[in-house]
This record gives structure tokens, sequence and C-alpha cells, in this order.
């Protein structure tokens, strides 16, 4: 398992850039191969990323665990809110999840002349 200076350069260049895609190329990697995104099936970047999500699964336990002190309606609690969400994303992102759902659904729709 080689783990190689694009692995390295990758989960910086995800927390810099919106996308997945956008981060690999910017690491080094070519559009082709940034546009499949098997890059999280790699032991290279498995072995450069678990001790990031390590961290980042820490620190959203302890934002979860700060939340349940808060008032729900205060600032504090929104602010941990936020904090909670960009975390989870940045989770998805480095473990190969999703970050959002797209799904278009077709409704039919009877229209009664």
């Amino acid at each position: 398992m080689t783990v190689t200076l694009r692995h390295k350069r990758l989960p910086k260049n995800l927390r810099k850039y919106t996308t997945k895609k956008e981060a690999m190329i910017k690491s080094g990697y070519t559009k082709s191969y940034a546009e499949t995104g098997q890059i999280q099936k790699t032991a290279g970047y498995k072995k450069t990323t678990k001790p990031i999500l390590q961290r980042y699964e820490k620190e959203l336990r302890a934002i979860l665990d700060a939340m349940e002190l808060k008032n729900k309606n205060s600032e504090e609690y929104q602010v941990l809110i936020s904090a909670a969400d960009k975390m989870q994303k940045q989770i998805q992102l480095l473990s190969g999840g999703e970050t959002e759902r797209i799904a278009i659904n077709t409704v039919s729709i009877k229209i009664k002349k």
C-alpha cells in the first residue's frame, strides 16, 4: 500500500474546495479519475484519512454532547447545530458517503376535465 503525495493533499483540499471532484483535481488527480469517485476505495486514501475521520468523529460527539446542555432557543445552540452539520458533512465527504440527497420523483397527477 503506497500513500502518495496526492493522497496526503486530498484531505486538506476537501476542506478547502466545495466539491470532492474539485479537491481531487487540485490534489493532482486527473479529471476523469476525479469524476469516478473511486479514490475512497483505495488503501492509501483510507490510511491517510482514518486519523482525520477519527478526530472529526470525536469532535462531532463533543458538539452533540454540548448541545444537550444548551437551551434550544439560544444562539449558542444554533451555532452548535451549524458546527454539527458542517462536521457531519466533512465526515461524509472523507468517508465517501453522500453529502446530499438528490432524487427526482415522478408524480402522476390526473387532471380532471
